[in-house]
């Protein structure tokens, strides 16, 4: 078997001699503030040290949250349960921004009722009497859409308006 020497910085094994074993824990920030290091150095430095070998897991599921190296199955499978779950964390987030709308979540926060209000049958009122119509949107992330309006509904729409019009007309307006 061809092994190769882990590939690790100074830096990794002043990270590594921070992090205890077994019971005991410690958060990164505790780890950042003691090397005066940033979170992102710190968490590429445990990402390396995991990579080779290290069992470095996190319980983020029991009162004693942080880091730790594990020396037993059972410290070892409560990191795991933690890595799992933050996965599944994960996927949800991934599913949550894959199925939002970049045109119209604005929509949604303000009424999330607004797209059924917005389509099928409608009615306006034009001078003290109702017209119907159907409206639909476009697709699932537009304010677009199209309007369906009856022959029979248009050409009332359209006597009204032009009675209204007449009657302005005579009014002097």
């Amino acid at each position: 078997m061809n092994t190769m020497k882990p590939v690790l910085s100074e830096f990794d094994y002043q990270v590594l001699s921070l992090i205890p074993r077994g019971e005991r824990r410690i958060v990164s920030r505790e780890i950042q503030s003691i090397l005066h290091a940033s979170e992102r150095l710190v968490r590429d430095s445990i990402e390396r040290l995991r990579k080779n070998g290290v069992p470095i897991v996190a319980d983020r599921v029991t009162k004693n949250k942080g880091m730790y190296i594990a020396t037993t199955p059972e410290e070892k499978n409560v990191g795991l349960v933690s890595l799992q779950n933050q996965v599944k964390t994960t996927q949800k987030t991934i599913a949550d921004v894959r199925q939002s709308k970049l045109n119209t979540w604005d929509y949604d926060l303000q009424d999330p009722e607004w797209r059924e209000k917005a389509t099928g049958e409608q009615v306006v009122e034009i001078d003290g009497k109702e017209f119907s119509f159907h409206a639909e949107l476009a697709g699932g992330d537009t304010r677009k859409g199209y309007v369906t309006i009856p022959e029979e509904t248009m050409n009332a729409i359209k006597n009204t308006l032009a009675q209204k019009h007449q009657g302005n007309k005579s009014n002097g307006n």
